[in-house]
């Protein structure tokens, strides 16, 4: 780069010996530096650990009070994520003397009395070295937000993939009440006729008896479509508050209300073919959670709950929620046939599952495991105790309702 177009870099030199400051200030401001000049070591620390002070030091090794050691080995202690390049000058060539310096966080080294040349080779590879670590650095911050958003996709994903699973259910838990709908529109269709015919100056006596019948069955029909919107109107959006994406948004979470919304999400697949029993004490602490993503884990456990036990006869789901000391505890336990020890190993890694090809991404319980420790708590699977598989979801109560 042309020196002329170079930004200004700012180098901190710390020695209590006049002549050698104002020498080294002299050269480095002839080569285009801008020296900021300090007499002892207290001082030049607290210029270095400034927000906005230089990242580049020239330090006496010796110098009262806090040496040049003391100074690399504190910056590196105080400000570990700073990029600093300290040089100690030092009289002292001994191996063992080298061997403190750098391990106390010096970068390098120049011994006294030094050549104007090789300082200014040792300051260019300081500043490229520090240009280097901002890049490094720069770079690591947006492979950060990159993960980050990675991660979130992922978990969408792994969303939309549980909804998949139970598309089809979905569609006959909405084809029912629409029929009903359906059903009922087509006879007031076929009645109405007779409605308007006995309001008419002639009216049959057919036409009346099917005017009153439709005036007798009304309120129920009205009643029967009331009941089939609102059902299609609370799964469309439960489904739709499930799918959304965004960012985590932790709050205080009824763990209670999230498994009842997370069950009736899952009952669409169940068909009132499964024996649920949940065991909910009254007046639980809540939790710091994200609710979507805390349904997600809870919905993952019991679509993975369900398809345990699609061959079996007997099918039965239980869900406890226990409060320890400073924690909720929620079983869900299946009447599967279990979880062979040489897979339960396996379980949460990702990609791994054991369902048929197309049934599974392989993510739900890694992602839920992520979920759920990204909020301080634990998902496991319970040592085998009788049939079926049980699983743990320890989840931290908020701290001021601890009590």
């Amino acid at each position: 780069m042309d020196p002329r177009t170079r930004p200004v870099r700012t180098i901190c030199v710390a020695d209590d010996d006049v002549t050698v400051r104002t020498l080294l200030r002299m050269v480095l401001g002839k080569w285009g530096y801008q020296v900021d000049t300090r007499v002892d070591g207290e001082d030049a620390f607290a210029s270095l650990s400034a927000a906005d002070g230089p990242r580049l030091a020239l330090l006496d090794w010796l110098m009262p009070g806090m040496d040049g050691v003391q100074i690399c080995r504190r910056l590196r202690e105080e400000f570990p994520s700073r990029n600093y390049y300290l040089v100690l000058l030092t009289a002292r060539s001994d191996a063992s003397d080298v061997q403190e310096a750098l391990r106390s966080g010096a970068d390098d080294f120049i011994s006294k009395p030094f050549s104007p040349m090789v300082l200014q080779a040792r300051i260019e590879v300081g500043f490229r070295t520090l240009e280097m670590q901002k890049t490094i650095a720069d770079f690591a911050h947006r492979m950060q937000q990159l993960a980050s958003s990675r991660a979130s996709q992922l978990v969408h994903a792994d969303r939309m993939a549980s909804l998949g699973l139970i598309s089809a259910s979905v569609a006959h838990e909405i084809n029912n009440p629409a029929s009903f709908i359906a059903v009922n529109l087509r006879t007031i269709g076929d009645l109405w006729p007779s409605v308007v015919a006995s309001l008419g100056p002639d009216p049959t006596d057919s036409d009346k008896a099917r005017a009153a019948s439709l005036v007798g069955e009304m309120p129920a029909i009205l009643r029967e479509m009331d009941d089939g919107i609102s059902r299609i109107h609370q799964i469309t959006a439960e489904l739709r508050a499930f799918s959304r994406t965004g960012h985590s948004n932790p709050g205080p979470v009824d763990v209670v209300e999230t498994l009842e919304r997370t069950l009736r999400i899952a009952s669409i697949r169940m068909k009132g073919q499964v024996d649920v029993r949940t065991s909910f004490p009254d007046r639980l602490p809540r939790v710091a959670a994200d609710a979507t993503r805390l349904e997600q884990v809870f919905l993952n456990l019991l679509l993975n709950a369900l398809d345990a036990m699609e061959d079996v006869e007997h099918k039965r789901l239980t869900i406890q929620v226990a409060k320890s000391e400073t924690m909720l505890d929620i079983r869900i336990r299946d009447s599967g046939s279990g979880i062979a020890p040489e897979t339960a190993e396996s379980l949460f890694q990702p990609f791994f599952t054991t369902k048929p090809a197309g049934k599974g991404t392989g993510l739900g319980l890694f992602i839920s495991r992520g979920i759920v420790e990204e909020i301080g708590g634990v998902l496991l699977l319970e040592p085998p105790d009788g049939s079926g598989a049980s699983f743990l979801v320890r989840l931290p109560i908020l701290e001021e309702e601890i009590r």
